[in-house]
């Protein structure tokens, strides 16, 4: 409907171009034998011009974009279709004869008016959107480039009633510049003010390359002004295909907390993806999902999606269709419990990367329910990388954690199991099957910023375990992406482990939470201590003391240097779990710790009894 409409429009313009070029030619005074040539020549012109553009695909010009490559094209369409006129004129002098300035006059002529009429349309949507009497007034920090897309999108399409107030920026030379018609009004210490005065809503910032103290400073700043913020991708997230308003991310308070994030080179991956077939399990998970979403960005063959939880596998299947229709991924509802099954699915589908991430991770809960971890975790990993090596997968990626240095929970000792069965598998057969071992993911699912950040939104008060806890913190893509970087460093049987910096005081970190949401510890937020749970440390550790850490290519992964094992260390092994979960099928709590124990000789349990109820799950606080 909108093509036809233009297309009308322009056969309007047609005509009044070749009158006007008349009227031009003989001084607003054409003479009456002219009329007839008129009449006779507008259809023809009409039809060559309409023919000429359709083949140009004038018409499948956006106006709010219409910038100079379209009035090139429009040029060339106006050019081609006069020079086919003039021919058809010049060969029949006596019946379609026309004065041959009129035929420049009417090329020129029309350029400027299709030209202008198309700028005036832009023009006046553009006016009438940014003039939303209802839209909601944002204020954008950054004045470069990314501000200045940012409002000319607005501009073009305003979807979602946007009226910017004026931008925000830090360099004194562009103080009072307008910029797409919006003034630039301060530096980011006036954002309060400006904020009062004109009723902002939303804060969006626009500079992709902001480092941490820059995102923590304006957070700061912001503090208390109860407005929504949203920022541009960084420079390696910016999708060049799709419109900069549309990739707006939320700014989180934990986005800023007390860690820098790790900056990469986001092609260094795409030769070890490209075109392969890849299946992550857990992928429903906090990690398995940012996984699914960082390598859909590569373009594999296939990206299998494996995780007993029907509504994950939903929510990352819905997301990856959204975000990339290109992609051909396979979800799958399945358990690693059941090897059969399992081993059918590798049959099937034949990936060449497996990334397992499935695993039961929240301490307390596993804590009183040992059977089952013992099941999921142990049993699970043994179950995929007995798969794996039937089916000559190529690698192998075991997501491990720090809890299984020195372990104190049933969580870490399986974790600790799962890396030395991956290890011996992968030196017994020659496979790359490795593990990446990392500390805590802000905003993984049950974790303790998830916990504060519910607690602070029901008005504390917030709960800390203690008040010399200290854990070590890493945002979800980050650790994402890493793990992914371990690929083009490991031979197999390594266990990575992640550089997560300096470890943080959970104490000061529930404090600094409070301080970014717009609150005051202590006096608008109380903050508690309830003592370490079951399994709970007071200082996480990356590697045991026996453990020797070596750098890599990549400084932000090291690897610890492994023992060579043997293959009567594997037959020990696989014997041992087979005992294990004979012990966890009879419920044999005591003789199962005993097990564990003698597995994992650093394994140090708060206790034998193990609760058989879920009181311990009062107020449990997840770190």
């Amino acid at each position: 409907m909108q093509k036809m409409i233009k297309i009308f429009m322009d056969m309007f313009l047609f005509g009044v171009s070749f009158i006007a070029s008349f009227l031009i030619r003989f001084e607003m005074m054409i003479p009456s034998p002219y009329w007839n040539r008129i009449l006779r020549l507008l259809p023809i012109l009409v039809v060559i011009r309409i023919c000429v553009f359709l083949f140009f695909k004038i018409y499948h010009f956006d106006y709010n974009y219409f910038s100079v490559p379209n009035a090139i094209s429009l040029f060339k369409a106006v050019f081609y279709s006069s020079m086919i006129f003039s021919v058809v004129c010049l060969s029949s002098p006596n019946y379609f004869g026309c004065p041959r300035s009129v035929l420049i006059i009417d090329g020129l002529l029309l350029f400027v008016i299709v030209c202008f009429t198309r700028c005036l349309l832009r023009l006046i949507k553009r006016e009438t959107l940014m003039k939303l009497k209802n839209g909601r007034h944002i204020l954008i920090v950054g004045a470069g480039d990314a501000g200045e897309s940012v409002l000319r999108e607005i501009r073009c399409y305003n979807r979602y009633h946007y009226r910017p107030i004026g931008l925000i920026d830090d360099n004194p030379r562009k103080y009072g510049k307008i910029i797409q018609g919006i003034r630039v009004l301060g530096n980011t210490k006036s954002i309060p003010e400006i904020v009062s005065r004109y009723n902002v809503e939303e804060l969006i910032i626009a500079i992709p390359s902001a480092s941490h103290e820059q995102l923590s400073e304006i957070l700061d700043i912001c503090n208390g002004l109860r407005i929504n913020m949203l920022r541009v991708p960084s420079l390696c997230e910016i999708n060049e295909k799709k419109s900069l308003i549309n990739q707006l991310k939320e700014t989180k308070p934990e986005n800023v907390l007390f860690r820098k994030q790790v900056e990469w080179d986001c092609k260094s991956l795409a030769k070890g993806i490209l075109e392969k077939r890849i299946l992550v399990t857990g992928a429903g998970g906090s990690i398995g999902k940012e996984l699914c979403r960082q390598i859909a960005k590569y373009k594999p063959n296939d990206l299998i999606l494996f995780d007993n939880c029907e509504y994950n596998i939903f929510c990352i299947s819905k997301e990856l269709k959204e975000k990339y229709p290109y992609l051909n991924f396979r979800p799958i509802i399945a358990d690693i419990t059941d090897y059969g099954l399992t081993h059918k699915i590798l049959k099937t589908y034949k990936p060449d990367i497996i990334f397992h991430a499935a695993a039961y991770k929240h301490v307390s809960l596993v804590e009183i329910n040992p059977e089952i971890a013992i099941k999921n975790n142990i049993i699970g990993t043994k179950n995929i990388a007995q798969a794996a090596m039937t089916e000559h997968v190529s690698k192998l990626v075991f997501i491990s954690s720090d809890k299984a240095v020195n372990p104190n929970s049933i969580m870490g000792a399986t974790k600790r199991i799962c890396e030395e069965y991956i290890k011996r598998v992968s030196m017994e057969n020659g496979n790359k099957f490795f593990g990446v071992r990392f500390g805590n993911v802000l905003g993984s699912s049950g974790s303790v910023l998830e916990i504060f950040k519910d607690q602070i939104a029901k008005g504390g008060p917030v709960t800390v375990t203690d008040i010399n806890a200290y854990r070590y913190f890493m945002t979800i893509p980050e650790a994402a992406h890493l793990v992914l970087e371990t690929l083009l460093l490991a031979k197999g049987g390594e266990i990575f482990v992640l550089d997560m910096g300096k470890a943080v005081r959970i104490y000061d970190f529930a404090k600094e939470l409070i301080i970014k949401s717009g609150y005051r510890p202590g006096i608008d937020i109380e903050i508690i201590f309830t003592g370490l749970k079951k399994g709970e440390k007071l200082v996480e550790q990356l590697r045991e003391d026996s453990e020797k850490l070596n750098p890599t290519q990549n400084k932000k992964i090291l690897k610890v240097k492994s023992n060579n094992g043997s293959a009567e260390d594997l037959v020990q092994l696989d014997n041992d779990i087979n005992e294990l979960m004979n012990y966890a099928n009879d419920m044999n709590r005591k003789a199962l710790m005993q097990k564990i124990k003698q597995m994992v000789p650093t394994y140090k349990s708060p206790v034998l009894d193990i609760p058989r109820d879920f009181s311990e799950l009062d107020s449990i606080n997840i770190n």
